[in-house]
């Protein structure tokens, strides 16, 4: 009904009819094919949260853990967003066009990269901070 109205009648039926015919020359499709503006919206914004995590998790000095370790702890968090809600539909829509899959992963990498680095929080972590490698040896 909304495509209608904004596109017309006669875009509705040239663009049904395409759709129709691709799902038919390829034996069926199990989602309609091609991601809308909302679409790449709605999944870019959950793909952008998951690497925010990520960036958080990577700045926290939790004594004894490393980067990496907080990083894998909240994984489940962060890899179901990025990848149920950001990849996967984009994935399934696209028809396995790996460039299709860019603008999300180049927001999870935003995401992650300006958390990790954003000055509100503190300053990032050392190499070498938060282990033994400023105390003196017994």
């Amino acid at each position: 009904m909304f495509f209608v109205r904004d596109e017309g009648v006669a875009e509705s039926v040239s663009r049904s009819i395409s759709v129709l015919d691709t799902c038919l020359r390829k034996g069926g499709c199990s989602v309609v094919p091609g991601v809308a503006e909302e679409g790449t919206w709605l999944t870019q914004a959950p793909s952008a949260f998951a690497g925010a995590v990520l960036g958080y998790s990577l700045r926290q000095k939790a004594p004894g853990s490393s980067p990496l370790s907080n990083a894998l702890a909240l994984a489940p968090f962060w890899a179901f967003l990025l990848l149920s809600f950001g990849v996967l539909p984009v994935w399934a829509r696209s028809e396995g066009d790996p460039l299709a899959l860019a603008p999300n992963l180049l927001s999870f990498a935003a995401g992650a990269g300006l958390l990790y680095l954003t000055p509100i929080l503190g300053a990032p972590p050392l190499p070498g901070e938060g282990d033994d490698a400023g105390k003196p040896k017994q």
